[in-house]
């Protein structure tokens, strides 16, 4: 492996599946499949190692015999859990100048933590859900927080796409504008150029929160998130992703 490498790195310990959907999307964009490698071998206390060098990042990791140096590095599916982590590597990154989408710290923690993000949608005016953001609460304020902003009808329905929710996918062209532009601003708020954005558009339009990296193995992930993502890697741009489901 060596210059030219597209490599897409993923916690391969996460079930959520993305990794063979955006290999996938590298394959039918190139031609070529992508070097994949464990996020877990650069995080804190991993043996991987990198090298900021010239505009890329030198990626060694030596008990799988693997060196890599991308010209495009794809980073998703870190579970939020990990990702103070995964801070130093992303520090590298950003001081490389490698084109990732990935290399933020600042915009992870601020759409992670949910104090910061609410926050940030206040300082920019962007509407939002009333929010409780609960640290390590106590089983009564934990129910109490439920029992008072809880919404759904069916509380044992699954609400969200890793548990078993289903979406319906809407077009483009039939989706709102107005909505669109909540989310690319609420996107933007965060620093975050990519995201996968909860809304409701009751009363105009709120925020629920922006996902870092949105569960994309859902019936059309490949075609409607996957393979944009990769071509925005691949001809990097100013604008905003926000993947809204």
């Amino acid at each position: 492996m060596g210059m030219g490498d597209i490599v897409v790195m993923t916690d391969h310990g996460s079930g959520e599946g993305s990794r063979p959907l955006l290999k996938a999307a590298v394959e039918i964009l190139t031609g070529t499949l992508p070097v994949s490698i464990d996020a877990r071998h650069f995080m804190t206390g991993g043996y991987g190692r990198a090298v900021a060098a010239r505009g890329t990042v030198r990626l060694i990791v030596p008990s799988e015999d693997l060196v890599a140096t991308p010209d495009v590095l794809v980073v998703y599916e870190i579970p939020p859990v990990e990702r103070w982590r995964f801070e130093t590597f992303q520090r590298t990154l950003r001081s490389s100048g490698s084109t990732c989408w990935g290399a933020d710290v600042d915009a992870w923690r601020a759409a992670t933590d949910k104090h910061q993000t609410v926050a940030r949608f206040r300082r920019d005016g962007i509407a939002h859900m009333e929010t409780i953001a609960l640290c390590c609460p106590d089983r009564a304020s934990a129910l109490d927080a439920f029992t008072r902003e809880h919404v759904q009808a069916d509380p044992q329905a699954p609400c969200n796409e890793s548990l078993g929710a289903v979406s319906t996918t809407v077009a483009v062209d039939d989706f709102p504008p107005e909505f669109a532009q909540l989310a690319i601003s609420a996107t933007r708020s965060l620093g975050l150029p990519f995201g996968g954005v909860d809304l409701a558009i009751e009363n105009g339009g709120v925020i629920f929160e922006v996902n870092v990296h949105p569960v994309i193995d859902v019936p059309g992930g490949l075609e409607t998130v996957a393979i944009p993502l990769i071509q925005a890697h691949l001809s990097p741009s100013d604008q905003t992703l926000a993947n809204m489901r």
